[in-house]
Parts: structure tokens; C-alpha cells; sequence
């Protein structure tokens, strides 16, 4: 039942952690960064690939053999997509906007958690192959982790969490940003995602 509960929980942390970075974060890839586009189309497919398997594991109970299988699934798909975004996506954001701006965006990231809706509450999303939050969110990964630990994941998330929160704020080296955080692929201000199939309205 723990098992059960942990995965709910997740689901609820990915529900708000995509609401935010459609609305704020890929947006600003999209226009700012080059290539933003294939950047972001690809750590959308990521999300997306781990989304169906969230909600495959919300019809199953623990003991049921799928259950494992696919929750070493969703790990593994997660730890991809983190160093997917440590590698070509967080770093593109800082070099494009500028500390001032990164940090502003940083920001709204922050506080646009806070207010974000609850799964089933989030606003209608683009759906296809290119939308963007579906999965691997680094925070709903780390839950699951917990630390090598698929029935305890709330110890990892709250890490993820304060990771996710002070990354677009200019950096020190090293490739860091502000708060000594490197930018993770879920990373700490989470970015607000885009369709990717469409732009916000200027």
C-alpha cells in the first residue's frame, strides 16, 4: 500500500512540475535558446515515454508482477532524461538569457510550484508525440528512487526539489548556477513546459 501511495505521489508532483514548465520554462527555450526546439521536442518525448508508464502503474497494486518491472522502467528512463537536461539542456538557458534574466525566470519558476494545480485540476495540455511533460520529470524519478529504493521515494524528491529550485540564477564554473546547484535535468526552478507543437501567445 506504501508502494501504491508513493506512485500516487509522484504522479502528483510530475501533474504540477509539467503545469510549471509548459507555462514558463520551454517557452523560454523555444525562443531564446538555439535550437530550443529540438532540444525541447526531445526531453518532451522523454517525459512522455515515463508518463504512460505513471499511469500504468496507478491500475496495479503492489504485489502485482508488473509492478517492479515497471518501476525499474520508469528509474531508468528517468536517470536518461536527468542527464539528458544536465547535459544539453540546462546550460543552453543560463548562456542565452543572461543572469538577470535567468534569475527573473528562476523566479516565476519558483513560484509558479507553489501555486501550480493538482493532477486532474492542470490545464488541458496539446497531446501527440511532441508534448512536453509526460514523464521522467527528475523529481517524480527521484521519488521512485529513493535513493535505490523504489518503495521509499520522498527523501530523494524533497533533494530534487531544492535542487530544481536555484539553478537559472547565474552561475558560478564548473557549469553551476546560483545557490551552488548544478542545472539537473528536473532541475530546481522547474522550467515551465511548452507544447511542442505550439508557442505561447506574444
Amino acid at each position: 500500500m506504501i508502494r501504491v501511495h508513493a506512485v500516487s505521489g509522484v504522479r502528483l508532483e510530475e501533474s504540477k512540475h509539467e503545469a510549471v514548465e509548459e507555462k514558463f520554462f520551454w517557452p523560454a527555450v523555444r525562443d531564446r535558446v538555439p535550437d530550443g526546439d529540438r532540444l525541447a521536442d526531445h526531453a518532451v518525448e522523454q517525459e512522455q515515454a515515463a508518463e504512460h508508464v505513471l499511469n500504468d502503474l496507478i491500475g496495479l497494486k503492489a504485489d502485482d508482477p508488473k509492478f517492479d518491472e515497471l518501476v525499474r522502467g520508469f528509474i531508468a528512463d528517468g536517470r536518461e532524461h536527468i542527464a539528458y537536461e544536465e547535459t544539453s539542456v540546462w546550460p543552453e538557458p543560463r548562456k542565452a538569457l543572461g543572469a538577470e534574466e535567468a534569475d527573473d525566470l528562476g523566479t516565476r519558476l519558483q513560484q509558479g510550484k507553489k501555486a501550480a494545480p493538482a493532477h486532474g485540476a492542470v490545464a488541458p495540455r496539446a497531446t501527440g508525440p511532441t508534448r512536453w511533460r509526460a514523464g521522467p520529470v527528475v523529481v517524480a524519478v527521484r521519488r521512485l528512487q529513493a535513493r535505490g529504493s523504489a518503495s521509499s521515494p520522498t527523501a530523494p524528491a524533497r533533494s530534487a526539489r531544492r535542487h530544481h529550485t536555484g539553478e537559472l540564477r547565474a552561475g558560478g564554473k564548473g557549469g553551476r548556477l546560483a545557490g551552488g546547484c548544478r542545472p539537473p535535468g528536473g532541475t530546481a526552478r522547474r522550467l515551465g513546459h511548452q507544447p511542442a507543437t505550439s508557442r505561447p501567445p506574444s
